[in-house]
């Protein structure tokens, strides 16, 4: 399980088909680009943002969160994703979203 923090995911291609999964990948591509500018890397900076995010954005939350867990872990479940987002550290977690947001 530690795996998750020290190797780069396998991912498949992430290609938005619909408007729902279109909203998702917008709102990653946002939550990459806040990402790299918060002030503070912490928790409640991290569920802030990401909050911030659903709220202005309105993208399908469980898409959201699952698609983003499954870009920096490759899993379907797994700790606490605000938890992973900290450990994994901002600039692997922005590698990851934008190795992601490519393949798309």
């Amino acid at each position: 399980k530690m795996r998750l923090y020290f190797d780069d995911p396998e991912l498949t291609p992430f290609s938005p088909s619909n408007d729902s999964e279109k909203g998702v990948y917008r709102a990653l591509e946002a939550f990459k680009d806040r990402v790299e500018y918060l002030d503070s890397w912490n928790n409640d900076e991290i569920v802030a943002t990401i909050r911030a995010i659903l709220k202005e954005m309105k993208p399908d939350r469980k898409g959201f969160y699952m698609t983003l867990r499954y870009i920096l872990t490759s899993a379907e479940e797994g700790p606490e994703l605000v938890d992973v987002i900290f450990l994994l550290g901002r600039n692997k977690t922005l590698n990851r979203l934008q190795r992601a947001l490519r393949m798309a």
